[in-house]
């Protein structure tokens, strides 16, 4: 699979390389399987970079053997150079571009935490000796987000402050995905809507996909999660367990609660059996730490609102935790006909919730590009309570999208949209935007002096330039396949 994208992240690298005279230190931080060492391969396409890679399967001493026997091979040092410690390691790489300049990258760093914690306080107190004196370019990478965070972060760490740049490498968009699979030959649109939908924007799963010549979302479920040995099978595990160790049975709880679509914070207290009051650190490291979920409010409400819904962002988790994490049983032992008679009965409406981030995506690039009644400055979803006018009973209702501009102070403008994950005839779309025009009375923003526009986004819209009409805006999937 060739490189995509990630042209910005390079760019700064590149302008960190360039700084003369004195040592650099950057770092990239992201999830396994986002791309972080295939960023530092193609930055090392053109350079004479030293990659050390830092192994937890391997003995402290295997891996200083290791590090030892690359310096000596990539520097052309003496046979008979042989570091004792990993503070010699340290020695050599200072030491050896006082009169160059040397690049190294050092991936998944974080696990020196666990297998040689001093290794980090040693690089902190050479790198302050030799900072003006060496010519070292350092790449530190590490996919175990909080022991970064630890590591660089933290006021009292010890390398606090030493970094010229962090790099948080995200997640490919689905306007990317989009292109890699049409290079891959997968041209349906809809397939591709469904394989993001389960693998979300991790390059990593696409490279596989490739490998395996795989061509239909479904095959892709039995050959890279539903077998024996399959290539995901302890994916999520392996990303949890890393971050948090072997406690984790109230994040899997937690995830699997919004996977199920529980997601206010009793809901998901109930569904795992502790107090609503205790749930506030795992939530918090789910999403600061792990970051596979988000808070989400309403986005007519202040940051400070109370009327906070939790849903997880990452779509290769949402996937797991909705289909297989639930059916354990069956998983273990190999039966798998039982989860995917599950995934094929749900699979719809599963996709339905990816489509909507996928229309929120698709909505903010042609606003960019001005392509829509007004220009937005924040989207996201509503969802609210009022009293029924005719029956006097309370009710609850949402809005999938729904897009302001905050910053006008002249002219208040606001987009109200519902997004379908199905075929829709004229009749269809027309009582979903008479009861989108009902819903959208309740919701509290400039009632009294806003101008408003209505939308539908669905799979596919029959009738559309019928339909379209001044303040109406209508996309099915020809539309998001030609605008992205």
């Amino acid at each position: 699979m060739r490189f995509y994208n990630r042209k910005n992240e390079l760019m700064v690298l590149e302008k960190l390389l360039e700084i003369p005279d004195k040592s650099v230190i950057a770092i990239i931080v992201g999830m396994r399987r986002v791309g972080k060492t295939e960023l530092i391969k193609q930055f090392f396409m053109d350079k004479e970079g030293i990659y050390l890679y830092v192994d937890n399967e391997k003995t402290q001493n295997e891996l200083l053997l290791e590090f030892n026997k690359t310096l000596v091979s990539e520097l052309s040092l003496p046979s008979y150079v042989k570091a004792e410690s990993f503070e010699d390691i340290i020695k050599i790489m200072f030491g050896e571009s006082k009169n160059k300049k040397i690049i190294i990258a050092i991936d998944e760093f974080q696990r020196f935490m666990n297998q040689y914690p001093s290794f980090i306080t040693q690089l902190q107190k050479y790198f302050d000796l030799n900072v003006n004196t060496s010519n070292l370019f350092l790449i530190i990478s590490g996919s175990a987000i909080g022991m970064m965070k630890k590591i660089f972060e933290d006021k009292k760490a010890p390398l606090f402050g030493r970094s010229h740049n962090t790099i948080y490498l995200k997640p490919f968009s689905f306007k990317i995905i989009s292109k890699i699979l049409n290079d891959f030959g997968i041209a349906d649109f809809e397939d591709i809507v469904k394989f993001y939908s389960i693998y979300g924007g991790m390059p990593r799963y696409y490279i596989l996909i490739c490998d395996f010549k795989i061509k239909e979302p479904m095959e892709s479920i039995n050959d890279l999660l539903l077998n024996d040995l399959a290539p995901l099978r302890k994916e999520v595990r392996t990303v949890i367990t890393e971050e948090f160790g072997k406690e984790v049975q109230a994040y899997y709880g937690i995830l699997t609660a919004i996977a199920l679509g529980k997601t206010k914070s009793n809901e998901i207290a109930n569904h795992i059996g502790i107090k609503e009051t205790s749930l506030s650190p795992y939530l918090n490291d789910l999403i600061d730490v792990l970051e596979v979920i988000k808070r989400e409010i309403p986005v007519t409400e202040s940051l400070k609102s109370k009327r906070s819904r939790y849903y997880l962002k990452d779509n290769f988790f949402r996937f797991w935790f909705r289909f297989i994490y639930r059916n354990r049983s069956y998983y273990e032992v190999g039966n798998y006909d039982p989860i995917l008679n599950e995934i094929q009965q749900n699979f719809n409406s599963y996709v339905g919730l990816s489509f909507e981030e996928i229309c929120k995506e698709f909505l903010t690039g042609i606003n960019k590009n001005k392509k829509l009644p007004f220009y937005f400055d924040e989207i996201g979803k509503w969802w609210g309570s009022y009293r029924d006018e005719k029956t006097g009973k309370r009710k609850s209702d949402e809005i999938d999208i729904v897009a302001l501009n905050k910053q006008n102070k002249q002219k208040k403008e606001i987009l109200f949209v519902e997004v379908k994950w199905k075929t829709l005839n004229i009749n269809d779309t027309k009582k979903i935007l008479d009861e989108l025009k009902e819903k959208s009375r309740y919701v509290n923003w400039h009632n009294n002096d806003r101008y408003e526009y209505f939308g539908v986004i669905a799979k596919k819209i029959e009738g559309k330039e019928e339909l379209r009409e001044e303040d109406v805006v209508l996309f099915d999937l020809s539309d998001i396949l030609s605008l992205i």
